[in-house]
């Protein structure tokens, strides 16, 4: 994913430039430091952080001069923030509140909580926090409900982490009805950060990955039985050309987290096992089950995009790191 190129200004710092314009600024380098700076370039872009630092190390034994030594800092603050933040962690989580007013309807809050694993004191300073809402509905025909609303939330500029600490906050207290006629209903929530600072050890440095983090909460009709699922069944009763799409929806809702990714790994390892009928009743249910899938409208589709899905988990460990964005080194 493309970084965001939106680094707040503050007193005595410039706006950071983007990567497009480090081809130039190397260009201007004196040609011995040229290797190196690009060496580290590419290795803090590849997140190949332990090579970025040994590549740098040896460079600044060099003693750069100039705008290799502007471009060296600017790398050695990517790290330094990269590797604050490293010791950092975010979640979500929800905390069921009782009702009082006679509603049978549930009431969740919702928090954020930060929690700082090093050894030094860190204030994290991200750019503006967005929480994104969506809630989805199911019913027994497989048809879907969805609305999304988001906002900026404020107040959400500073946390305080001591070392070994964490902070809460409160985000909202949020209801998940379930529609008329409905299987269930799902709440989804997602905060994400812009880039920021974070300091550490006196030192404002540069937070351009803040992690997002999202939170599920489901709810089963008051009608619906509410025993777990297993993978095996699901896929049993996918594959029985008696199986009412009813009955396979009724199953996926009662899915568990972990069941859930087996039968989608299933699917993309076994697909050419399973024939067109069983794709097309199960498509409703696997609308649900990855909901980024919604608009996909035939089996063929499906079977592809379970396939790439199972191909990015496994390259999900490697990859190719975001656009880089260099920072000014402070004076």
């Amino acid at each position: 994913m493309v970084a965001l190129l939106l680094l707040r200004l503050v007193t005595a710092c410039a706006s950071p430039p983007a990567e497009a314009g480090l081809d130039a600024r190397l260009a201007g380098v004196e040609a011995e430091f040229q290797p190196a700076l690009s060496a580290l370039r590419g290795a803090v872009r590849d997140d190949a952080d332990d090579t970025a630092r040994g590549i740098l190390d040896r460079l600044m034994a060099r003693k750069p001069r100039g705008e290799a030594l502007e471009l060296a800092l600017a790398f050695e603050r990517i790290l330094a923030g990269r590797a604050a933040l490293g010791e950092l962690s975010s979640t979500l989580l929800f905390e069921e509140l009782e009702r009082r007013d006679g509603s049978r309807e549930l009431a969740l809050e919702l928090f954020q909580v930060w929690v700082n694993l090093g050894a030094l004191d860190v204030e994290l300073r991200p750019g503006p926090t967005s929480l994104r809402l969506e809630r989805e509905s199911i019913d027994a025909r497989g048809q879907l409900g969805r609305r999304v609303n988001s906002e900026v939330l404020a107040g959400f500029d500073s946390w305080t982490l001591p070392a070994g600490g964490a902070q809460r906050r409160s985000l909202g207290v949020f209801l998940l009805p379930v529609p008329t006629d409905s299987m269930a209903a799902r709440l989804t929530c997602t905060v994400s950060h812009l880039p920021g600072f974070v300091l550490v050890d006196g030192r404002e440095l540069p937070a351009q990955r803040l992690p997002q983090s999202t939170l599920s909460r489901q709810r089963l009709a008051d009608f619906m039985p509410t025993a777990p699922v297993s993978a095996a069944e699901w896929l049993t009763c996918a594959r029985s050309p008696r199986a009412h799409i009813a009955a396979l929806l009724e199953r996926t809702v009662r899915l568990a987290e972990g069941e859930r990714e087996e039968v989608l790994r299933a699917l993309a390892r076994d697909q050419a096992d399973i024939g067109r009928a069983a794709w097309e009743r199960a498509m409703p249910a696997l609308r649900w089950l990855l909901p980024e899938g919604r608009q996909l409208s035939s089996p063929e589709h499906w079977r592809q995009a379970l396939a790439v899905r199972a191909a990015a988990l496994e390259r999900e460990r490697g990859g190719s790191g975001p656009v880089l964005d260099i920072p000014q080194v402070r004076r």
